[in-house]
């Protein structure tokens, strides 16, 4: 009776060793493959003004204070590295589809 609790324990054993290897190597694949890929990157720092309306609205600019707002949220979450292109507001018909 102990002879199939010991085969069923060291095939336990076994299939958790073996799980928890290739899982590690997965992970460990796909850290290098995003140092690797961020690397070989060419990142090209933001140039110009950020957009701040519309394209022919007038009185629809953002504040400078939301707008400094939005480039302190962007700054913190992404550690400095993400950059605000550009800022619109959104139409009503854009508005309803989301």
């Amino acid at each position: 009776m102990t002879e199939p609790i010991n085969q069923a324990f060291s095939l336990l054993f076994v299939g958790m060793i073996s799980v928890f290897t290739v899982l590690t190597l997965v992970v460990l694949t796909g850290h290098l493959l995003i140092r690797v890929t961020n690397r070989m990157t060419i990142s090209k720092p933001a140039t110009g003004s950020i957009v701040r309306s519309r394209p022919g609205a007038g009185s629809d600019q953002i504040p400078p204070t939301k707008l400094a707002v939005m480039t302190a949220v962007v700054d913190h979450i992404t550690s400095g590295k993400g950059r605000i292109q550009s800022v619109r507001k959104l139409t009503e018909e854009e508005q309803k589809d989301n």
